[in-house]
């Protein structure tokens, strides 16, 4: 990690004539995660300003449906400690917030159409789709999709 991007309250200590270590507080996690959704936040607006035909496939820019859906599945992700790996404008229109776990992948995705679903697939075999209709579907989804990647 580069010493620029090391929570505030962290600092260098001189072990050896030769090298320095960074001392990291016991937050360190939590700083993790919080610098971690902001970038996710900060990826969530950048979509939310795209054009049509940002991909050159004639894909829609995700509508203000799908972005509040994406904000607040990740207001949920941060408050059950669920770490998405990136979050991407989806080629169908929508919002997409995936997850890579090894030979894993899942995502969910929230679409121009008003849907969200969660996706989970392992490369063989059916992907398990989990349709999602109000926030307690959400959390429940969140939960397996947090089983499934830690598998």
């Amino acid at each position: 990690m580069p010493i620029a991007a090391a929570p505030p309250s962290c600092h260098l200590r001189d072990k050896t004539p030769s090298a320095l270590y960074l001392v990291v507080p016991q937050h360190y996690e939590t700083w993790h995660r919080e610098h971690a959704f902001s970038e996710l936040r900060t990826d969530l607006a950048k979509a939310g300003k795209l054009e049509e035909n940002w991909n050159s496939y004639g894909s829609p820019v995700p509508n203000r449906g799908s972005i509040q859906a994406a904000v607040g599945a990740l207001l949920l992700m941060e408050a059950l400690k669920i770490q998405p790996t990136g979050l991407r404008a989806s080629a169908e229109g929508g919002i997409g917030i995936y997850f890579m776990t090894g030979k894993r992948y899942s995502h969910l995705e929230s679409l121009n159409s008003g849907e969200v679903v969660v996706l989970m697939y392992n490369g063989t075999g059916i992907p398990q789709v989990i349709e999602i209709s109000d926030t307690s579907s959400m959390i429940a989804a969140l939960e397996q999709l947090r089983e499934y990647n830690s598998l």
